[in-house]
């Protein structure tokens, strides 16, 4: 066991900090596989300060072995248990000029946790790929972060669900892949299209993305990249069966093959 160990924090130490992180983003990754393979500063430091967290991910990140590390994710997990009552009156302009505003009076509004729906709405129909990105990161923040109303917004969800789909901007749709109140016919409909390898990875860790559709997937692994390979080898629910299947096969990545090791000898 501890030659695999080292075998996998090798491998590790040849990804950059932010795609290493990229691998463990989803809700559904093996605990104790991401705690080894970020036991590095860089890409736990990476995921604990990004917005579109999941809370599960966070919740592994409370067990990490570096106190910062640790410290900083429960401080997110008590935030998002219990919000904050005090912050100051988001921005809330009626009416946006997007041939005359900066991007940055476009991050002020939607930096704000309670930007309202409505302007997360106007701002993703925005003609500036990356004011619709920033969007997307905002929605996701203002879902996982603080109370809201369903009727509030769902046509927010609806519009991002669209964009997923059908928007020109890989960018745009890498953040909109991240947005958790997608639904699984969704999900599943964007993944289907999908040609780019950074989205496509990002869709086969969405939180409404059932196992049996990525077993499914795994039917097929010419299409799939290898960095998507490596995503779905972390997710906890792949089963025994699926693993023993995939190291077997040659196209299988080499870091997903050990994490699939790594996770089957601790079943």
């Amino acid at each position: 066991m501890s030659n695999l160990k080292n075998e996998l924090c090798a491998l590790a130490g040849e990804v950059s900090a932010a795609d290493l992180a990229e691998l463990f983003m989803s809700p559904y990754s093996h605990k104790n596989l991401l705690l080894l393979a970020t036991e590095e500063e860089g890409p736990a430091m990476w995921m604990v300060n990004r917005s579109d967290i999941y809370t599960p991910v966070l919740s592994h990140l409370a067990e990490h072995s570096i106190k910062g590390i640790a410290s900083r994710a429960h401080e997110k997990l008590n935030l998002r248990k219990n919000p904050p009552v005090d912050l100051p009156t988001p921005l809330a302009p009626e009416k946006i000029d997007f041939e005359g505003v900066h991007n940055h009076e476009i991050e002020e509004i939607l930096g704000h946790p309670q930007v309202e729906a409505r302007l997360i709405l106007e701002i993703s129909h925005s003609p500036n790929a990356d004011h619709r990105a920033s969007a997307a990161l905002s929605l996701c923040r203002r879902l996982l972060e603080f109370p809201y109303s369903e009727e509030e917004f769902q046509k927010v969800i609806s519009r991002f669900s669209d964009m997923l789909v059908n928007d020109t901007s890989d960018y745009v749709r890498s953040y909109s892949s991240r947005v958790p109140n997608l639904s699984t016919d969704t999900v599943i409909q964007a993944l289907k299209v999908e040609s780019n390898p950074q989205v496509q990875a990002r869709l086969l860790q969405h939180p409404s993305l059932p196992i049996e559709e990525i077993e499914r997937n795994l039917m097929n692994l010419e299409a799939l990249t290898p960095f998507s390979q490596t995503v779905v080898s972390i997710d906890k629910r792949l089963s025994a069966a699926t693993r023993n299947q995939l190291l077997k096969e040659d196209a299988t990545p080499v870091m997903a093959a050990k994490f699939h090791e790594f996770i089957l000898s601790e079943s």
